[in-house]
């Protein structure tokens, strides 16, 4: 394997940071014996072509290796060519394409983390619905789909939840969850639901729930969009007349607000929000001190 400019002193920089030489450089070889850090009980690798690198990026090979050293050894291996993709290359092309998508949307503009958030929902709903196609490595494309949606639902924080609740499109979706978080026992509202789960804070919200109502809304949205009903979004029950169409969802996530929202969204960003849009007052009056 060939090297590329400078990287061989990146690879070897790296080797010698998370390893320690096992004795002295074998004479016929040229070449150094080497223990990895993080094994409990590591075996001797020598130190050519990237076999030391190769060892830390797999977690069937070094479990105990952290997350950015890992990420830090795949990152040269793909900048030095020690990477091979081989049958994947397919399906990472077309499940890479709503990241892609997302990533150009939100550099086009002054994101905020609200918007990162519902480009993240619409990608993560995009690649879970593509299907696997002839080309594709199917391990590769199941693994694809499960890391996302993994990683994805790690990202269920209060900061994220709040980021959601100040977006135009998610108020009504997180005050509705959040609703339903904070139910007490006592609540006639709370049904079947057990103690334990009515005690679960914003961070709770999985995307289960997220996608649920996602779906939900755009359901009543085609449906129902010219009948607007009575509905009090406060008490877990978003009124027809509250939910945006599809097509205002993708209008939003361009960039481009409708004008019935772009006061709000200015209000939102000088800081002079209306009390409509007050997080506070609004929870309290959810109940929530």
């Amino acid at each position: 394997m060939t090297r590329a400019h400078g990287g061989g002193r990146q690879l070897d920089a790296f080797v010698e940071k998370h390893f320690n030489k096992d004795g002295p450089r074998n004479e016929k070889t040229k070449r150094y014996m080497m223990l990895c850090k993080y094994c409990t009980d590591p075996k001797p690798i020598e130190h050519r072509d990237r076999r030391c690198i190769l060892h830390v990026s797999k977690f069937e090979h070094c479990p105990n290796a952290p997350q950015d050293v890992r990420i830090e050894a795949l990152s040269l291996l793909v900048a030095n060519g020690g990477l091979e993709v081989g049958p994947a290359a397919p399906a990472l092309g077309t499940k890479r394409k709503p990241i892609v998508d997302a990533i150009g949307n939100l550099e086009s503009r002054d994101a905020s983390l609200a918007d990162c958030m519902l480009e993240l929902i619409w990608a993560e709903r995009a690649i879970a619905r593509l299907p696997i196609t002839a080309t594709d490595d199917a391990d590769f494309a199941a693994h694809a789909k499960s890391s996302l949606h993994r990683e994805f639902h790690r990202m269920n924080t209060s900061l994220h939840w709040l980021a959601r609740f100040l977006h135009p499109l998610c108020r009504r979706l997180a005050i509705s969850s959040a609703t339903q978080a904070f139910t007490t026992p006592d609540d006639p509202a709370l049904g079947n639901r057990s103690q334990d789960e009515s005690l679960k804070g914003p961070e709770d919200i999985s995307l289960d729930e997220i996608e649920a109502e996602f779906s939900w809304m755009e359901a009543i949205a085609h449906e129902q969009a010219s009948s607007p009903v009575e509905g009090d979004s406060l008490s877990g029950d978003i009124s027809v007349e509250d939910t945006y169409a599809v097509k205002e969802m993708e209008t939003i996530r361009k960039g481009l607000a409708p004008c019935s929202l772009q006061d709000e969204v200015a209000q939102l960003d000088d800081g002079t929000a209306a009390e409509g849009w007050d997080a506070r007052s609004l929870l309290r009056d959810l109940g929530i001190n």
